[in-house]
Formats: C-alpha cells, sequence, structure tokens
C-alpha cells in the first residue's frame, strides 16, 4: 500500500535561528541515510570518496526564505540562514527535499518526501473579514511522504526536538471558539460595565425621553462595548503571534511590552483601591468607580 504523504500542523510554537540549523543538519543526516538506502535498492555502488553529480544534487535539503520585501531565496548552506537587513523581516522559511529533486529530476517529486513551513506573517490586527471564532490562520506545519517507518519517524522525531510546542494556554489561546469563550466571560460583563458605568450620562440625556429611547441606548451601549472587546481580541492574538521567530525585530514585539506596563498598572490599581493606598488607590477610584 502507497502511504500517501500526511500533513501535521503546529500549534504555537516560538523558534531561534539556531535551532532551524540544528534541525537543518538533521534532515541532512534523514536525507542521506535515504540517498544510501535508494543506491543500494538500485545496484549503485560508489566507491568512498567517490561523487556523483546528480545523486549529489537530488539528495539535498533546501532551505526557502521568503522576505517581507518579497524577496525569495533557496540556500543550502547553514551560514546564510541569517536574519535579514533592517527594515525588511523573514515571512516564511520552508526545510524540503522535493525542490532539489525535482530540480534535477524533470519535475517528478521524490517518493520519500518532506516540507517543514514556518510562516511568521500575522493578520493584521483591524481585520473585519477574519473570523475570529476559528482559529488563528497559520499554515505553519510538517509534510511527510514515503512508506520506510525509520524515514517516517526520524523526520518527525527531528522536527519536534527542534520545533517545541509553546504552553497549551498559549496554543489554546489561537485556537477555536476562544474567542466566543472569553465573549461570555468578559465580553459581556464589560458591557454590563459600561451601561452600569454610563448610567448617569443616560440619565441625564434622556432622562424624560420614553423608554424605548432609553433602552436603545443601553443597548447602543453595549453593542459598542462588543466591538471594543472585539478590537482587543482581535488586538492581542496580532501581539502574541502563534508562530514566532526570537531575534526578529517585529512591531508585535514593542507592543507586547506596552501590553506588559497596562497590565501592570490595571492590576496594582485594584490591588491598590482595595487596600487603600492613597496615590494609586486614587487612581483606581476613578478608574472602576462612578
Amino acid at each position: 500500500m502507497v502511504a500517501l504523504p500526511q500533513t501535521t500542523r503546529f500549534g504555537s510554537v516560538k523558534v531561534t535561528l539556531g535551532s532551524l540549523i540544528l534541525l537543518w543538519r538533521e534532515l541532512i543526516s534523514e536525507v542521506k541515510e535515504q540517498r544510501k538506502i535508494e543506491e543500494h535498492n538500485a545496484k549503485v555502488h560508489l566507491a568512498d570518496g567517490e561523487t556523483h553529480d546528480g545523486l549529489d544534487a537530488c539528495f539535498r535539503v533546501a532551505c526557502v526564505i521568503s522576505r517581507s520585501d518579497n524577496h525569495r531565496d533557496v540556500i543550502y548552506a547553514e551560514d546564510e540562514l541569517v536574519l535579514p537587513p533592517e527594515g525588511t523581516l523573514i515571512s516564511t522559511i520552508i526545510f524540503t527535499n522535493i525542490l532539489p529533486y525535482k530540480e534535477v529530476m524533470g519535475g517528478a517529486d521524490p517518493y520519500h518526501q518532506f516540507e517543514v513551513l514556518l510562516d511568521f506573517t500575522q493578520p493584521r490586527p483591524l481585520d473585519s473579514s477574519i473570523q475570529l471564532s476559528e482559529p488563528t490562520p497559520n499554515p505553519s506545519g510538517f509534510l511527510i511522504g514515503g512508506d520506510r517507518k525509520g524515514w517516517r519517524a526520524g523526520i518527525e522525531s527531528a522536527v519536534r526536538r527542534h520545533i517545541k510546542e509553546r504552553n497549551r494556554l498559549w496554543s489554546g489561546f489561537h485556537g477555536q471558539f476562544v474567542y466566543d469563550l472569553f465573549l461570555l466571560l468578559l465580553g459581556m460583563p464589560f458591557a454590563l460595565y459600561a451601561c452600569w458605568r454610563l448610567a448617569p450620562l443616560v440619565d441625564r440625556l434622556f432622562g424624560g425621553s420614553n423608554s424605548v429611547v432609553i433602552g436603545g441606548a443601553y443597548v447602543y451601549i453595549g453593542f459598542c462595548s462588543i466591538w471594543i472587546y472585539r478590537l482587543v481580541f482581535s488586538y492581542a492574538r496580532w501581539a502574541f503571534p502563534k508562530v514566532e521567530l526570537v531575534g526578529q525585530s517585529s512591531a508585535s514585539k514593542i507592543h507586547r511590552g506596552v501590553i506588559s506596563i497596562t497590565l501592570a498598572f490595571i492590576c496594582t490599581s485594584v490591588l491598590a483601591n482595595a487596600l487603600d493606598w492613597p496615590l494609586i488607590g486614587s487612581v483606581g477610584r476613578i478608574l472602576f468607580t462612578r
């Protein structure tokens, strides 16, 4: 039975160029081992130290790097795997033995094949076309084809050893229905809080109006609050990306620092308000009381 290529998607991962170089080396080792097996099966015998240009070109591992300036490189030397010039970012990195094989064999795919894709691009933080209830769109993962168990196990083991997923909480944040869960836990309570907080303003503006008008004002506040929650959730997914390359200076990394400072200030204000610390507590009372 032919073993069809199988694709596995990554959860949330954080990688370094160093770990990717180590992965590349292991993938090259697996391809060399597969070459020896196929040479033996095809009764191709090369003396020690002897090379064969065609086989050397077929059994290689290419690294395909795409950058934010639409520049694309196909490299075969690990010392070329470096961060791009300042002002540009690495968009995707692909490790594959399919591309070099195709180039030599006139477009034919190798029977034993693999492809590892890491996509560092991020959706726009305020993109209304994205269904937030769905998982964060990212094609990162790996494909393995071939019927030799040692090949499949070796490739998968190398990938999982050097591309480790983050904790389940981080991965779960980019999962399905997380938006809906936090809508119930945070979004709706925030809408109710906004209605309560703005009640004096509604009474002052529409106090003598029909109850339908007053009710409509609260409904409008509720809808605006839910939209604020939607924007904040979308922004948080952008600021805490699903797949990240360490050392690459992206805008989301800067925003994470701002978010951390803001959350620390809010938590300190709440605690100070509870403990009645004069200076910080007064700020907390302004934020959380009428």
